[in-house]
């Protein structure tokens, strides 16, 4: 669950079942483990079941074996995920931001009244939201209205948040419905008319466009530095956004009379909806300098966890690139650093964390952690990428020249998607050649003798001379063993 969602949720009850819950997503525990692991007692943890056990639906299965072991069983992790935003959203902490957030002042009398709770249980609620908007660089005002105050960036990246984690709020609102095809369009004519596209988040940078647009509705602005709007004002690629952005949002009364300073805003921010994915475009060309400024430490970064430079070569770039468009995206506020999601990678990355987070000891990042933790998942995919693509593998093939093809198809159509599939039929074996794909395994319908040619030992998986259909499909289940 996005961490976000659980600072809204004070009751104790309520948390207590979200926090049993996702202990046993673990495996199996018995009801003293639980109990030790929330912290209160068995009879307690007793209880709970039996609450939950009556609300649970029917895809989250809770079973209690020999009267002492809790098994929980989830078919569906959608409603796993919605009963848990179900719970947090009963919080009237929702109401509370919900209301500020369309600049709806109210009293904390008015508040008690709305909601129907006292005036001392209203305090409680906007004690814990002070706590939480002080980590966005924010205060609360509790008169003679309740308020928000601090810069206005930091505002928006605060209500971007809330609302990333409850986006269901604005799927119906008028101004997120309109937005939608406009922002599509846009991409699109970007992509297609100057050839200067970023692979975008969709609805994330939907998201950002509701949040600033109600924000200048109500005419809250953001006022960037001077030099901060030159870096970018005169650059090819900011004048092609702002001609595509002319294009499609010059009918939109917020934007008629949009400052600069909110148009560079825009334009930056968009960075924070880049998917870092391999051979889609997350970087602008036009700033390649800038990612010098990122060489010391990546590189760092490869020297000590020994990777091959050759093989990740899109690694590097992409950690680079990530780094230069949080760089540019901090100059507007250091939040942009800030992640609300809970670490998830499996403890084998531990150590490539562990070293991220030596590496940027020294760095200025505001939030070293959150970086660390998102340079740990671009490592990881690529990690990953290369783990999961069942190696490295180099299909050396001959036949009839018509049967290569059907070969190659009859591989595709079996192979995992994932698969990582390399071809030779036009060229002979080489010591290069396996060094630069980084082979793993090599499957042939030919002799080969690879005592000479290789440096790591590659699996050899011999076929037959013309396999068939029922030999590719044994193939298969072979790799997975490999």
């Amino acid at each position: 669950m996005n961490s976000f969602g659980r600072r809204l949720v004070l009751n104790t009850t309520t948390q207590r079942k979200m926090n049993l819950l996702d202990y046993l997503l673990t495996g199996p525990k018995s009801i003293q483990e639980t109990s030790n692991e929330l912290k209160v007692s068995e009879k307690t943890v007793r209880r709970l079941v039996s609450f939950l056990e009556e609300e649970l639906p029917e895809e989250i299965r809770l079973d209690v074996l020999r009267s002492s072991v809790l098994v929980l069983e989830v078919s569906d992790y959608f409603v796993y995920s919605s009963l848990m935003k179900s719970w947090a959203s009963e919080s009237p902490l929702y109401n509370i931001i919900e209301t500020l957030f369309y600049s709806e002042h109210l009293t904390i009398g008015e508040y008690s009244d709305h909601l129907f709770l006292s005036e001392t249980t209203i305090r409680t609620y906007l004690k814990q939201l002070e706590t939480l908007v002080d980590e966005y660089k924010l205060k609360l005002n509790l008169s003679p209205v309740v308020s928000l105050v601090g810069d206005e960036e930091n505002i928006r990246y605060f209500y971007f948040h809330f609302y990333f984690y409850s986006g269901e709020l604005i799927a119906e609102n008028p101004r997120h419905q309109a937005n939608a095809q406009g922002i599509y369009n846009y991409l699109d004519y970007l992509s297609m008319e100057f050839q200067i596209p970023l692979y975008i988040d969709y609805t994330r940078l939907l998201i950002w466009m509701f949040v600033i647009e109600t924000r200048l509705s109500q005419g809250n602005s953001v006022v960037l530095d001077e030099k901060l709007i030159d870096r970018h004002w005169n650059t090819h690629y900011f004048q092609q956004f702002l001609k595509a952005f002319n294009l499609f949002f010059s009918s939109n009364e917020i934007w008629k009379n949009g400052s600069k300073s909110e148009l560079v805003y825009a334009y930056i921010t968009r960075l924070s909806t880049v998917v870092y994915e391999d051979g889609k475009p997350y970087f602008m060309g036009e700033y390649i300098k800038e990612l010098e400024n990122f060489e010391v430490i990546v590189s760092n970064f490869l020297k000590k966890f020994d990777v091959n430079r050759v093989v990740y070569s899109e690694m590097e770039f992409k950690l680079k690139s990530y780094l230069a468009n949080l760089f540019f995206l901090s100059e507007s506020t250091t939040l942009h650093q800030k992640i609300v999601i809970e670490p998830d990678f499996p403890s084998t990355y531990e150590s490539v964390y562990q070293l991220w987070l030596e590496l940027l000891e020294d760095s200025e990042w505001a939030y070293k952690k959150d970086v660390a933790l998102n340079l740990t998942y671009i490592v990881c995919s690529s990690f990953m990428k290369k783990d999961y693509k069942y190696k490295n593998i180099l299909f050396v093939l001959t036949g009839e020249p018509v049967l290569i093809p059907y070969y190659k198809q009859l591989i595709h159509r079996l192979l995992p998607q994932e698969a990582n599939a390399h071809y030779l039929f036009n060229k002979p074996i080489s010591k290069d050649l396996l060094q630069a794909l980084d082979i793993d395994i090599i499957i042939s319908n030919i002799a080969l003798n690879l005592n000479k040619i290789q440096e790591k030992q590659c699996t050899l998986i011999r076929l037959s001379d013309n396999p068939d259909e029922k030999e590719w499909a044994a193939l298969v289940k072979k790799l997975y063993k490999v």
